[in-house]
């Protein structure tokens, strides 16, 4: 039986594809709002639809409310964390959890040549690694069982 090589699966194949965007001209309110809306934590900061940056609810938090800072006269561009760390779809997810844990950050955007294509989180993979044990414990009792 051949055990799968988990530590060689893609960026691609585990990254969300959908991602939210914004404009570094946006205010940190319609940040706020438009990650409400869309039920996430952070939006890829663009500018002509180049990514350049990315901002979170912890840089919401920490640059603006806890300041006491206006959010409807703050842009993103004054808090969003750049320059932007990222990852390409044909790295590894290993590489990509190197990124994180180097970085100390949990969100990675994937871009390929000057396009994003995707985003990935340290959640999926987790999630990836997780069920990757899972599969392999079943394969080593199914194997101890014959």
């Amino acid at each position: 039986m051949h055990v799968p090589i988990a530590f060689r699966m893609k960026v691609e194949e585990v990254m969300t594809r959908r991602v939210v965007t914004i404009p570094s001209t946006a205010t940190v309110r319609e940040a706020s709002e438009l990650m409400d809306t869309e039920n996430i934590g952070s939006l890829v900061v663009v500018e002509e639809n180049r990514p350049v940056g990315i901002v979170t609810e912890r840089d919401l938090v920490r640059k603006v409310l806890a300041r006491h800072r206006d959010p409807g006269e703050v842009r993103v561009s004054e808090v969003m964390s750049k320059p932007l760390i990222y990852v390409t779809p044909d790295a590894f997810l290993s590489e990509a959890a190197g990124l994180m844990g180097g970085h100390n950050i949990r969100r990675l955007p994937v871009i390929e040549g000057d396009r994003l294509v995707g985003i990935i989180t340290m959640y999926d993979i987790i999630r990836h690694y997780r069920e990757t044990v899972y599969s392999i414990i079943d394969m080593l009792l199914t194997l101890t069982r014959v």
